[in-house]
């Protein structure tokens, strides 16, 4: 096809040049950052605050983390034998999960409430969330590109520690807000 003397190519010549795995590399990071921004600006802006917000957005985490477990042992077992990984995976999973609950306990008196416009707004931790999201990629980055390696154990290890943080400052958040719902005013 030719428009104003130059020779624009098909799409099928150009989908058929382009490699499908750089293609699949591109939208990851798309992807990424994206989820990256928009925990970041929920971090740093806050949200508005309601029971259901506080508890849905960490059960979904959870089973994120849950999900991306259940990958990550599937792919170590055909690599490292059932034994070796099931004992890790029993281990490190809830060892994460509760000492990871401890720590977003205690951080999550780091949460702020504020009035915005008649309604009651918090907003969270930027490290527990900057710190769920770097494992949460590098746990899914290192099953999609690295299946074989005994990397996913410790990304998934940390991947555990972040969620119990997430965990544990909602539970904070939610018993804060119902100690202090009267003296909660604009910061």
């Amino acid at each position: 096809m030719q428009i104003l003397g130059y020779a624009v190519p098909s799409l099928q010549s150009v989908l058929g040049s382009l490699n499908l795995l750089q293609l699949g590399f591109i939208g990851m990071v798309v992807i990424i950052l994206l989820l990256f921004s928009i925990r970041m600006t929920f971090a740093l802006h806050g949200t508005r605050y309601t029971f259901s917000r506080v508890a849905f957005v960490p059960i979904v985490y959870t089973l994120f983390t849950i999900y991306l477990f259940y990958q990550s042992v599937g792919m170590n077992i055909s690599v490292l034998g059932t034994d070796y990984v099931l004992h890790s995976y029993v281990l490190l999973i809830p060892a994460g999960l509760i000492v990871g609950f401890a720590a977003g306990f205690k951080g999550g008196r780091s949460v702020k409430f504020y009035e915005k416009k008649s309604s009651i707004h918090f907003r969270k931790s930027v490290w527990i969330s900057l710190f769920w999201t770097l494992t949460f990629v590098l746990e899914f980055a290192s099953l999609i590109y690295f299946p074989t390696l005994n990397i996913t154990l410790l990304f998934t290890g940390l991947l555990s520690l972040a969620t119990g943080m997430l965990d544990g400052q909602a539970i904070r958040a939610h018993f804060m807000f119902k100690a202090n719902k009267k003296k909660i005013t604009t910061t």
